[in-house]
């Protein structure tokens, strides 16, 4: 059994756990904070009567409750002044109700809100609001606490877009939680929670806090935008490789750090010290460093597409946000649009960075981790349920933990079912399906060198493990490794050992009844790998008679005819030879490439070129990666392009032939054009080259067509190469299958 050293560091000891338990502590903490949070927010005190901001002035507005229904004549009445307990008159204005007091010009400024908050607290304290109207008569508001379904959507946003990106942000640090760029992107994401979840609570207060409060709020609010951004700073120093050996991180937040002890000190003018420009001061530099991460990459197509979206993953929300909310105070302006609502564009960081791992593998994570997140949320989901039934339903006791009960059994259980089968269909299957659909794979498997493939989408399919990959030594006989976490599988001689990882997509271990199904599958593909090895081998040998009998026999015949007939005899058996030695060259092939059939065919219809006085223009500038062909496709596709010169060459007056290819990574298309067309297609005699061209291409289920003009005539032949689709059967022209090449 594997120990963790006492010494270790955190980071080593977290690596060393399975990603269920961190993932489980990112949900208990974060489940805390939003508790925490909306208790804080409901236990807010509010007038009755809502107050609403008309541009620079407040009015009345409608009532919150059977409290200020009897007030409800006063709605839209003007408020001058609230007459605070202290005597002396509070003047009303629109900057009361502000969002965000950091947006406010100075620290004198600041300090005269928190003290005007400060008021209006202590009256909502005592239960009543008086205010003096714009008719000169007085009001008295009662002041009543907000339930939790009275809470402002603003606040259940801000909630959610912080719980978001912490979730997504230890989901990713849970998977690789030794990995510094991962723990970089979970701190953007802690703070990022900070922010949202400590400006939900006075953002949403309606009125007025307590000035402590407030102003403890207002800091964490700012502690954690300007350590998110010291954090994004060194991810993208970090990320997807380091830069250098400087530590751009510790710099970053030994800036950050101090500048957040001047605001919290008031050291210096708020406009240098202040969050916001804190957070350009370590924004800007983020621009420079993507841009050094992408000249880094130059030349690898595929890094640069992931790196692409990881870039605007994280530059879309965070410019957005930037712009529009922080950068006007800093001129002296109110933001262009509401906080708590853009807080919602730094969802573009996280929801697309998720989005970007299931496709690109950002941080080296395997495309299943969104799998395993999405079950590991659908079991917290079950428990917020029913946490909430309980705090919610009208009863107490047993009573409403059967009602719970009930409700997540007949409810929700079954909904979440039916949308899952809809978002994701299949489950994990029985044994005797799994049985019968390895029959179905194994009958499917149509050479030694696919076996492997088959075996590993058979231990997939059987146990849905979050990843499966190549055992790093022999493993003699089936194993639970890790405490259940791991199953390791032998191997044969035709196919490697397997390791096996989180059963069921993560949400369960590996038991005695996975050892026996896994003894039962492999001894099936050992038995079937055998099996498809001697009718390989048998299919060689086949192949290998057939070869000497058309060498020895019909050969040697062929031979004297050509020696020792007339001339129509010896022209007729030098064709029948040169069909034996193409018959014998194609029974001889073994699997090729795209570019050695391109180049051969080059080559060969260059000669003939050479030889028959015309030109020849080849181009396979539109080849965009190699492929593996098979015997079959390479011998098929050569003879119908050498049929198509033949009578090219036989039946027009060719001058210039164009043989062009292409092939997108899904189809290949290959193009013959030559100039030398006597009459349109439609006027051709159907004879036994074109018959063969046709039969050929039904062959490898391809497309072939002829098509002309009055100075040209194009052959088109389509077709996906079977190693992009081993499991796919090909067809014959008559219905036969064919097995795949």
């Amino acid at each position: 059994m594997t120990s963790v050293n006492d010494s270790a560091t955190p980071a080593a000891r977290a690596s060393a756990w399975p990603p269920q338990y961190i993932l489980t502590l990112v949900a208990l903490i974060g489940l805390a904070a939003a508790i925490t949070a909306t208790l804080m927010a409901r236990d807010v005190q509010v007038p009755a009567l809502q107050i609403v901001a008309d541009g620079v002035e407040l009015r009345l507005a409608a009532p919150r409750d059977a409290a200020g229904t009897p007030l409800a004549g006063h709605t839209g009445q003007r408020v001058i002044a609230f007459l605070t307990n202290d005597g002396e008159p509070l003047p009303a204005h629109a900057t009361l109700l502000i969002e965000e007091p950091d947006t406010l010009a100075g620290y004198t400024a600041y300090n005269d809100f928190l003290a005007q908050q400060d008021r209006l607290a202590a009256m909502l304290a005592d239960d009543a609001l008086t205010v003096l109207l714009g008719d000169g008569s007085k009001l008295t508001i009662p002041a009543v606490a907000r339930g939790l379904w009275q809470l402002p959507a603003a606040f259940w946003m801000q909630l959610a877009f912080g719980l978001t990106g912490w979730l997504l942000g230890g989901a990713v640090w849970a998977f690789r939680p030794a990995d510094t760029a991962t723990r970089l992107y979970a701190l953007t994401g802690a703070c990022y929670a900070l922010a949202a979840l400590s400006a939900a609570i006075y953002s949403t207060r309606e009125l007025a806090l307590p000035s402590e409060r407030f102003f403890a709020l207002s800091m964490l609010n700012a502690f954690g935008t300007i350590i998110f951004a010291a954090a994004l700073l060194g991810l993208l120093w970090h990320y997807p490789r380091p830069l250098g050996r400087a530590a751009i991180f510790r710099g970053a937040l030994g800036i950050a750090l101090a500048m957040f002890a001047a605001h919290l000190l008031q050291i210096g003018p708020k406009g240098l010290v202040g969050p916001q420009t804190t957070v350009f001061i370590l924004f800007v530099p983020c621009f420079p460093l993507a841009w050094l991460q992408w000249r880094g990459h130059r030349g690898e197509p595929v890094a640069r597409a992931a790196l692409l979206w990881f870039f605007l993953s994280v530059f879309s929300g965070t410019l957005l946000f930037a712009t529009l909310v922080l950068a006007p105070p800093l001129f002296g302006h109110p933001p262009l649009a509401a906080q708590s609502l853009m807080l919602g564009v730094f969802l573009f960081v996280y929801v697309g960075i998720a989005a970007a791992i299931t496709r690109y593998r950002l941080f080296d994570i395997e495309r299943w981790w969104l799998n395993a997140l999405l079950w590991f949320l659908g079991g917290a989901a079950i428990v917020a349920l029913d946490m909430l039934l309980l705090l919610t339903l009208p009863m107490a006791g047993v009573t409403a933990t059967l009602a719970a009960v009930a409700i997540v059994g007949w409810l929700y259980f079954p909904a979440r079912q039916w949308l899952w089968r809809r978002v994701r269909p299949g489950g994990r299957a029985s044994a005797d399906a799994l049985l019968r659909r390895f029959v179905i794979h194994a009958a499917a498997t149509h050479g030694r060198h696919e076996l492997p493939a088959m075996w590993q989408h058979v231990v997939t399919e059987s146990f849905e493990p979050l990843v499966v990959t190549e055992a790093e030594t022999p493993v003699p006989h089936v194993t639970i490794r890790d405490h259940g976490q791991a199953l390791e599988l032998p191997g044969s001689q035709h196919f490697p050992s397997l390791r096996a990882a989180y059963p069921r997509r993560g949400t369960r271990l590996f038991s005695r009844e996975d050892v026996r199904l896994a003894e039962a599958l492999l001894s099936l593909a050992i038995h079937s790998g055998n099996a498809i090895v001697a009718r390989e081998t048998g299919i060689e040998d086949e192949r290998q008679r057939i070869m000497r009998d058309l060498h020895d026999d019909l050969g040697s015949k062929l031979l004297i005819i050509a020696h020792s007939g007339n001339e129509d005899s010896r022209s007729v058996a030098r064709a029948a030879l040169q069909d034996v030695r193409d018959i014998l060259q194609a029974l001889e092939a073994g699997p090729s490439t795209l570019h050695a059939l391109c180049d051969a065919c080059r080559w060969e219809l260059q000669s003939r070129a050479e030889a028959h006085g015309f030109a020849l223009q080849h181009d396979d500038a539109g080849i965009v990666a190699d492929v593996a062909l098979s015997a079959r496709e390479t011998t098929n596709l050569a003879r119908i392009l050498r049929e198509a010169v033949t009578n090219a060459v036989r039946h027009a007056r060719l001058t210039l032939l164009v043989l062009s290819w292409r092939f997108d990574g899904e189809r290949l298309q290959i193009l013959v054009r030559n100039d030398g067309v006597s009459a349109p297609p439609d006027q051709w005699h159907r004879g036994r080259g074109m018959r063969s061209m046709e039969a050929r291409a039904a062959d490898l289920d391809a497309d072939i067509a002829w098509d002309g003009s009055a100075d040209a005539c194009w052959l088109r032949i389509s077709l996906r190469p079977a190693a992009l689709d081993r499991r796919r059967p090909r067809v014959q022209g008559g219905g036969k299958p064919l097995p795949a090449g």
